[in-house]
């Protein structure tokens, strides 16, 4: 029954807040790693152009993510005691689009965990619809919400589980 708890977390709905000019995160550095290689699941459940989600838990990261192992060995998964002291974030992109991401700062502004990046779209001109995701792990902190900022907007804030 936690287990459902802590997955319910990690979907917490998304709360958007008017998006300033020029949002910045603030506060200290938080050491992060980018990791690569999992694809959104089919059954993750999940919907919508954007969606914005904080784990505690390998089960509630597997209920979203999928490993997409491909030859030449240049994805970079979570190591597999990853929960034992990280938290994962990340944001999945979804439309007619792969986007690549890049990260310009992770902080910590008083147990808010604040994530700013850029997500640039490339040309596509398919019918195909893709799912990009953005991971990233921190070491585990008194966080009580993750706050995304895109390319200078902040674009959603999800509550930690835990």
């Amino acid at each position: 029954m936690k287990s459902l708890a802590v997955l319910a977390a990690a979907f917490a709905v998304l709360v958007h807040a008017p998006a300033d000019a020029d949002d910045q995160a603030k506060g200290k550095d938080v050491d992060y790693d980018i990791h690569t290689g999992y694809f959104e699941s089919n059954k993750s459940g999940l919907t919508g152009e954007s969606s914005y989600l904080a784990f505690t838990d390998q089960k509630s990261f597997d209920a979203v993510f999928g490993v997409a192992a491909v030859q030449g060995g240049k994805q970079r998964f979570l190591p597999k005691d990853a929960f034992d002291n990280k938290m994962v974030v990340a944001v999945i992109k979804r439309g007619k689009a792969i986007y690549d991401y890049k990260v310009e700062k992770v902080t910590d502004d008083d147990g808010s965990l604040e994530v700013q990046y850029t997500a640039t779209p490339q040309e596509s001109g398919g019918t195909a619809t893709f799912a990009t995701p953005l991971i990233l792990s921190v070491d585990k902190g008194k966080y009580s919400s993750v706050v995304f900022i895109e390319s200078g907007k902040k674009v959603g804030t999800v509550k930690v589980g835990g």
